[in-house]
């Protein structure tokens, strides 16, 4: 399966495998969140935290919604 912006996308899950080898399971969802964000920023990337965005349904504004993180404007993680 080909993913969208797939050089993007597998830089960001290689970034993901490296602070989960550092950092294992157990911590707060935050503490992975801005690991992930140093280390995206480390490898060049522009990282947006905590993000809010309007969701919308055939034009209609249906709510309101926070991303964790999106990657060089084109990626929510």
């Amino acid at each position: 399966m080909e993913l969208l912006h797939g050089e993007l996308t597998a830089g960001i899950l290689a970034r993901f495998r490296q602070v989960y080898a550092k950092r294992r399971h157990g911590h707060p969802e935050e503490i992975y969140q801005r690991a992930m964000a140093i280390a995206l920023a480390d490898a060049g990337c522009s990282v947006a935290r905590e993000l809010l965005v309007v969701v919308r349904f055939r034009g209609h504004a249906v709510g309101r919604r926070r991303l964790d993180l999106v990657v060089d404007d084109l990626v929510m993680y």
